[in-house]
């Protein structure tokens, strides 16, 4: 059986994945066209419980630079995260790879990732990576944290010293990441309910290949990215994200492929049913 580690929350990984490229570069135009962002397809990144289904005809009104609700004002939720990369650089290779003693990262790598959060301080996080036999379950209450590894026992209670703001994969990612950059995002008036929950359809339009760069700090060179789509679909009232879905697709130096699919999916929001237990 493969020997799984702690590991550095993915949310910190996904710039490696489009910044270092195993020391290639993947490039973006230097004068970039808008992208056109379409939909994406249900088959293109697997979701757990997710359907999207049209409430309301679109409007022709943009609404730009709209204020983003933080999943920090969440009082609980429950979460999933997929991502799936085909070019995966040596950042990824040295972390992920090392979580379970994997000679070999296989391609595309698949890293699943599922939690629950509960204010104010206890948080539940399952992985599961390609190549790695069964799941890792971190669960953390206060300042005590619980790692249950594939096929061994419970270890802990130990002492947490940390922050679950660095630990919680769905809220680095959204909170510390996307709404602190101040993404300006396009909301053409298109209502949808994602999750059984009212949302509103957003993307990066204009410029969004500018705003990628910036927010996974890829190094702008000449011109290789094919694709950069990021679609949010955020509540209708308190506009924290109910799904996002993100897809880069590019050439590195070497004119090989670098592909990153991402989806998180926010469930339960506020829903005093969602507990978290300390693993038996």
């Amino acid at each position: 059986m493969k020997r799984w580690a702690i590991l550095t929350p993915l949310s910190l990984i996904f710039t490696a994945v489009v910044a270092c490229g195993g020391g290639s570069t993947l490039s973006i135009t230097d004068t970039p066209t808008p992208t056109t962002t379409t939909t994406p397809s249900a088959s293109s990144v697997v979701s757990p419980t997710a359907s999207a289904t049209p409430s309301t005809a679109p409007t022709s009104t943009p609404i730009a630079a709209i204020p983003l609700g933080k999943l920090e004002e969440l009082s609980s939720y429950r979460y999933t995260m997929r991502w799936e990369v085909i070019g995966a650089p040596s950042l990824i290779t040295d972390r992920l790879g090392r979580a379970c003693d994997l000679e070999t990262i296989p391609s595309p790598f698949v890293a699943n990732v599922r939690g629950a959060s509960v204010d104010p301080d206890k948080l539940e996080t399952v992985y599961s990576y390609s190549g790695c036999e069964g799941e890792l379950l971190v669960t953390i209450s206060g300042k005590e944290q619980w790692v249950k590894l594939p096929g061994s026992d419970v270890i802990g209670p130990t002492s947490f010293q940390g922050s679950l703001d660095d630990v919680n994969e769905a809220a680095a990612f959204w909170d510390n990441q996307v709404t602190k950059m101040s993404i300006p995002l396009s909301c053409v008036g298109e209502k949808e309910v994602v999750n059984n929950i009212n949302t509103q359809h957003c993307q990066l339009t204009d410029g969004s290949i500018q705003q990628m760069a910036a927010l996974f700090d890829v190094n702008i060179d000449k011109g290789r990215v094919q694709q950069i789509d990021f679609d949010a679909w955020l509540h209708e009232g308190e506009r924290y994200p109910v799904r996002v879905v993100i897809a880069l697709k590019g050439l590195d130096d070497k004119d090989k492929e670098i592909s990153v699919k991402y989806e998180m999916n926010i469930t339960d929001a506020n829903n005093t049913q969602v507990q978290i237990q300390a693993p038996q």
